[in-house]
């Protein structure tokens, strides 16, 4: 429920009707149709496509996720728990 705010772009609504400020004064905004937490991470974002288009990074990828796994007992095997992002 805590991140309802992000994924509706607006803070959350406190019991005075304002909205209340982030944990760390970031501002939500948005670059390309994809939203970021922060100015420095989109900022950032736009830095290494600009790299990717004059071709001295490339497969660039936004907000991937990865799967955690570790070893159950059963033979060593990782079963796949969660994902973080």
């Amino acid at each position: 429920m805590r991140y309802k705010g992000w994924r509706d772009s607006s803070a959350p609504v406190v019991a005075t009707g304002k909205t209340a400020p982030l944990k760390y004064r970031n501002v939500l905004c948005e670059a390309d149709g994809l939203k970021f937490k922060s100015k420095l991470e989109r900022q950032r974002y736009l830095d290494l496509k600009a790299l990717e288009h004059a071709k001295i990074i490339s497969d660039l990828q936004v907000h991937p996720k990865f799967a955690i796994n570790w070893p159950n007992g059963n033979a060593g095997r990782p079963v796949r728990f969660a994902t973080w992002s």
